[in-house]
This record gives structure tokens, sequence and C-alpha cells, in this order.
């Protein structure tokens, strides 16, 4: 999730649009004591309001004022003021990992775009919506949308939309561990936005190739990009690309057994990540510390930094961090002696896992239901236009078909989970029972 979030929060820099700079306290001044504005105005006020919340994490309070916003525009029939506040709420439902709203949400803002005829927005459109997939794991799906804003973008010799479009392929094929091909495309990106100095995707592309690297454990190459990403970091005060960097790098010099070099990249990450309360980077450098306190035999010091990695994981929801935390303090505990305890956190393990699955199988579901529902729309329209019965049938047996794909698919990615799974828990039995003993 902490590369997820990286990589996302670059994208939006150049696609949301800008904060208002009236402070929270003015902006509901104006919406309440100005009932008679015009629609459009107090759609504006909303949305800014709503920008404020959500960069508070007031998620529901985001998603009131953007509602507002939606009406007003939508009363007003401005429909490019229907897309932005289409395009807010989708983004509100993406950071709260509701994939299949947000993934309904986007489909409205390109039916808009269509609407509207404006190649640039559907490309921006198609961007999100593979974003959801590629996040619910509907990889085919988020390929097929990427590929429909590259093409509409090549189309329009739009170079910088394309630096966008490539990072984002990118960013799909490295989610399914191809680095080769995910890696061909961040180079794209990097040519592309090296013209336009685009200083976020720089950032980006060249941190998520240092990251998949590290997945890798190919540590020189891993090294290499984050350094460049930290120095673009460095020359423009990007606080969270300092933080990161610094925290990729220090994984890198962990594993070259350079303990005091990681030592200082873990610590200035940690710095800069509590000064701009990123609480994902603040819990991923607490974890590395704890990694480093354990190698160097200081299992108190280890034990100590992940409860406090675990304390910031478990207050933003973080799973990722709560895994590799409970993982980390049951290895430590056992290297102790205290087995009792290493046994309690290796079932706090367990449980999580359990919880993780049951939580993908009912996001797939979810995807899987929205996609169905938005094909049953399209046929429904279609079979407005066709009154002749043969049309209809063709159409009604069309769309049956696809249901019962995707449940198929869906059962299928069920069972191989499942059998994953079973798989691990009996690793853990055994490794327990090794433990008992």
């Amino acid at each position: 999730m902490r590369l997820k979030l990286f990589c996302t929060g670059l994208l939006i820099f150049g696609q949301c649009l800008i904060v208002l700079g009236s402070g929270e306290d003015s902006l509901r001044q104006l919406i309440n004591g100005h009932p008679n504005a015009a629609a459009l105005q107090r759609a504006e006020w909303n949305t800014g309001l709503g920008k404020l919340y959500a960069d508070n994490y007031s998620y529901d309070s985001a998603i009131a004022c953007f509602n507002r916003a939606l009406f007003l525009s939508e009363k007003s029939n401005n429909q490019e003021r229907v897309f932005d506040a289409l395009f807010d709420l989708g983004y509100i439902h993406y950071q709260m990992y509701a994939y299949s709203t947000a993934l309904e949400v986007y489909h409205r803002s390109l039916e808009i775009a269509e609407n509207l005829n404006d190649d640039s927005l559907k490309a921006v459109a198609y961007d999100w919506i593979s974003l959801q997939y590629l996040y619910s794991g509907a990889y085919g799906e988020a390929i097929n949308n990427q590929l429909a804003s590259i093409r509409i973008r090549e189309t329009r010799k739009d170079s910088a939309g394309l630096a966008e479009s490539f990072y984002s392929m990118g960013d799909i094929l490295s989610h399914q561990h191809k680095l080769e091909e995910s890696n061909a495309y961040f180079r794209r990106c990097i040519r592309l936005a090296s013209q336009f100095n685009q200083k976020n995707l720089l950032l980006g592309a060249y941190g998520t190739i240092g990251a998949a690297f590290i997945d890798q454990r190919h540590w020189d190459s891993a090294f290499w990009y984050n350094r460049v990403a930290l120095q673009i970091a460095l020359r423009n005060d990007m606080d969270y690309g300092i933080a990161f960097a610094n925290g990729a790098i220090g994984k890198c010099y962990l594993a070259k057994g350079k303990l005091d070099s990681a030592e200082t990249c873990y610590t200035r990450s940690l710095e800069v990540a509590r000064r701009m309360s990123e609480h994902s980077e603040i819990s991923n450098s607490l974890l590395g510390l704890g990694h480093l306190a354990r190698k160097k035999g200081d299992y108190d010091l280890a034990l100590r930094n992940y409860r406090e990695g675990l304390t910031v994981g478990l207050a933003f929801d973080l799973r990722e961090v709560e895994e590799e935390a409970y993982l980390s303090m049951a290895e430590t505990f056992h290297q102790a002696g205290l087995h009792d305890s290493a046994y309690a956190y290796q079932m706090r393990l367990l449980s999580l896992k359990d919880t993780l699955f049951l939580e993908q199988s009912q996001s797939m579901v979810s995807t899987l239901e929205a996609r169905y529902g938005i094909l049953q729309n399209e046929a429904d329209q279609q079979v407005l236009l066709f009154k002749k019965d043969n049309q209809i049938r063709k159409l009604t047996l069309a769309v049956t078909g696809v249901g019962i794909l995707l449940m198929l698919g869906f059962l299928w990615m069920s069972y191989h989970n499942y059998r994953h799974q079973r798989k691990l828990n009996a690793v853990l039995e055994g490794h327990n029972q090794k433990m008992e003993e």
C-alpha cells in the first residue's frame, strides 16, 4: 500500500484541481452566509471545503461536500463541473479503498467526457478506471483501459499526457511482477517527463523502478535508482520523496550489511516523515530501524521499534505494516528464546492473513458485480435501440454469458487463494509444532 500511495499521489499532482486558498472556517462562512449565491459559485466553495476535509482524512465530510458540489453542478447543467465533481468523488472513494464505488463514479465521468466529446477528459477517465481495476486485481481490464488512454494521447500527440500513461502502464505491469516490461514503460515515461520537466513523474518512475529492484533483491540496481530519486527530491524540496528514497536506500544498505549507513538513512526518513505527518513512512522507517536493531542483536530495541511502528499501522489501518510487524516480532521473540510470545504473534499474523483474504475476496466480488452491472446497463441501452426479438435475445444471452464468465473467474480465484491459504496454514502449524517441541 505504501508504494500504491506514493505512485498515486504523484499522478494526482497533475490531475486534481487546485484547492482553494480560503481556510475551512472561511469557506463554511461563505457557504452558510450566501445561500442565494450562484449554484456554480456554491459548487466551487463546496469543492474547496471538500478538499480541505480530504487533506485531513475526514473522508465522510469530504464526500458530503463533493456530493453537494455535484448536485449544484448538475443543477447548473455545467458538464465540465459535473466531470470535476465526479472526479473528486471517485478519488475520495479510491483513498478509502472502495474501488468498486470509485469504478462506478469514474465510469460516470467517462460518460460525461464522451457527451462533451473531450478526448483529453476521456484519457483522464480511462487512467482512473484503469487504476481501480489495478488495485482490485483485475489486471486485464486495467491494461485495456490504460491502452485506451494511450491511444487517445498518441492521436492527440499529447506527449506530457503520454508520460503519465506510460507511468501508469509501468505501475500495472510492476504489480504483476513483470519487471522487464514495467521498467521499459517507466523508462519511456522518464524520457518524456525529462522533456517537460515533470518532476513528480520522474521521481515516481525512478522510485518505483528502485522499489521493484528491492522486491527482486537486486540491491545494486535498487540503490542506483533510489539514489537518483533522492537527488530529484532533494533538488525540488519534495519531502515525501526524500522520506521514501531514504527508506529504500536504508533497505539496500541493510541488505549489504552496512549498518551505520542504513541507520543514517532510516533516521533521516523517520525525521522527514514525522515532520510532514506521513504515517506510512513513519511506520516503515520504524520497522526498518527494528530490523537494524535485530541484526545487531539488540532484541529489546528491535521490539520497541516494531511496537511503535505497529501502533502507527493499527491507528491508520496500514495492513502491510501490520503484517510485517507481526512477522518481525514473532521472529524476534523466537530468536530471543521467548517462544510463547513468538507463538502469540504468529497467531495474530495468521488471523490478519485470514482477514486480508476475506477482504480481497469481497473486493473482487464487488468489482465483478460493478463491472457486470455496467455491462448490463450498456446492454439495456442497446435493447432500446433495437426492437427485433432476435436482437434482444442475442444481447440478453451476451450479458448472461459475461456474467457467468465473471463469476467463474471469481470462483477460480477463490479456489486458488484457498489452496494457497491452506499451504500457508500447514507451514505455520509445522513451525509452531517445532517451536513447542
